[in-house]
């Protein structure tokens, strides 16, 4: 079974207590299937796996109760999911390290939060990397379509920024629950 690690869930949940309140949280957990809301409510490990499924599931819970600008409350969660999960060394490493470090890397930084799809870096041209993820599409298959749209572009865009790039530009060019056969990223700097 595809599955997400924990840490995805639970920034996810402290990103809406923080922003929201333990309310808001509790009412997205609650608006779950029990299974569902078992795993939430349960010894939920960092570093454990997940179905994927949950994290489709829980996520677009909070999107569609608390969205206003649905990509931009998206790139908000995935810049606090890098920020809170590269961890210390994670972070020293990217300061020393460049924006080709990190994309060259995407496909090892993915599969640290999913079991499922790659990625195939590229470099176009000096500051300009294309990005492809292949995966499934289907809720409990792959992460979902606000995962692989403005999560993908926020998450590296975070990255990128603590590599000392400023203000990168990640967009997603194609997308695979769009007719795409994979979802592609433009990445400029």
């Amino acid at each position: 079974m595809p599955s997400g690690k924990g840490t995805l869930l639970k920034n996810l949940g402290d990103y809406v207590v923080e922003r929201y309140s333990q309310p808001a949280w509790r009412a997205v957990v609650d608006s779950l299937p029990a299974d569902d809301r078992a795993i939430i409510d349960g010894l939920l490990l960092v570093g454990g796996w997940y179905p994927v499924g949950v994290w489709n599931r829980c996520l677009g819970a909070f999107i569609t109760r608390h969205a206003k600008d649905v990509d931009g409350e998206m790139i908000a969660v995935a810049r606090y999911i890098a920020d809170r999960d590269l961890n210390t060394l994670f972070k020293v490493l990217l300061k020393m390290g460049s924006a080709e470090f990190v994309l060259g890397r995407t496909d090892s930084l993915w599969s640290r939060y999913f079991d499922v799809g790659k990625f195939v870096p590229s470099e176009v041209d000096k500051r300009r990397w294309s990005l492809k993820l292949t995966a499934p599409v289907g809720v409990d298959e792959a992460p979902g379509e606000l995962t692989c749209g403005p999560g993908v572009c926020g998450w590296l865009m975070q990255a990128l920024e603590l590599t000392g790039v400023k203000a990168p530009r990640v967009v997603q060019a194609r997308c695979r629950f769009h007719a795409a056969p994979a979802c592609e990223y433009e990445v400029t700097w």
